[in-house]
C-alpha cells in the first residue's frame, strides 16, 4: 500500500470499529499494530502487508492530517515514506472492477470503473422474489453514474470546452474521487499528494463512467 494510517484512538477491542468511526469502514483487510505517529504519539497503524512489508513502514515519516473532507480535520493521519510516492499497484484493492484505464496526474495509467459493465447482485426482495441491485461497493457511485447517464444533466457541459465553469466544483472533485476510491486504497491526502486531478482528468473520469471512450462518442453512450 506503501502509506499507513494512524488513529489518536484508545479503543482496544475492535480494530475495525475504529476505521468505521473515521469514515474508512470499507478498508477491511488492513493489518492492525499499536505504534507511533505524529510527534511519536502512541496509537493505531494500519496497513496493508506483504511478503516484504510485515509491519510498519520503515525509514523516516512524513505524517499529513486528515483534512475536513467526509469527516473532520485529523479524525486520521496518513504517514508516507519521506521521498516515495505509492504507484496505482501499490493502491490497488485485491479485487478490482472492470473500467477504462487513464492516465492521471502522476503519469501512471489507473482503472476507472464504469457501473453499468459490472454485474449486479442477485438478491431476495421484501416480496420474496428475485431482484437486483448494484455491488455494495458500488451502490453510490452507480446510482451518481447512472444518474449523468439517464438525465443528460452534464452533457452540455461535458462536451463544452468551458462548461466546466459552470459545475460546482466540489460535486466535480467528490465524483472523481469517488470513482478511484472503488478500485484502489485512496484518501484525499493521498489524492493531493500525487496530484492526481486535474479539470481535464476529472472529465475523463467522468467520460468512462459513463462508458464513453473520448468526448467524440459521449454523446452517442448518453442517448
Amino acid at each position: 500500500m506503501q502509506f499507513q494510517i494512524w488513529l489518536n484512538h484508545h479503543d482496544t477491542t475492535n480494530q475495525h470499529q475504529r476505521l468505521v468511526d473515521v469514515g474508512l469502514g470499507d478498508w477491511t483487510d488492513l493489518d492492525c499494530f499499536q505504534g507511533p505517529g505524529p510527534e511519536r504519539k502512541d496509537g493505531w497503524i494500519y496497513l496493508r502487508t506483504s511478503p516484504t512489508q510485515r509491519g510498519p513502514l520503515d525509514g523516516e515519516i512524513e505524517w499529513v492530517s486528515a483534512l475536513p473532507v467526509g469527516g473532520n480535520a485529523g479524525r486520521y493521519h496518513i504517514g508516507f515514506v519521506k521521498g516515495q510516492n505509492p504507484t496505482p499497484m501499490d493502491l490497488a484493492r485485491p479485487y478490482q472492477f472492470p473500467g477504462i484505464w487513464r492516465s492521471l496526474g502522476d503519469g501512471h495509467r489507473w482503472l476507472i470503473p464504469i457501473p453499468k459493465q459490472i454485474p449486479p447482485a442477485m438478491i431476495y426482495q421484501a416480496d420474496g422474489t428475485v431482484g437486483f441491485q448494484p455491488l455494495r461497493q458500488m451502490h453510490g457511485h452507480f446510482i451518481r453514474a447512472t444518474y449523468v447517464d439517464q438525465v443528460h444533466a452534464w452533457e452540455k457541459l461535458l462536451l463544452s470546452a468551458d462548461g466546466f465553469t459552470q459545475i460546482n466544483v466540489d460535486e466535480l472533485m467528490s465524483f472523481a474521487v469517488e470513482a478511484l476510491t472503488v478500485n484502489y486504497f485512496i484518501t484525499p491526502e493521498v489524492i493531493n499528494r500525487l496530484q492526481l486531478l486535474t479539470t481535464p482528468i476529472a472529465k475523463e473520469i467522468m467520460f468512462a463512467a459513463v462508458g464513453a471512450i473520448t468526448a467524440k462518442n459521449l454523446a452517442e453512450v448518453l442517448k
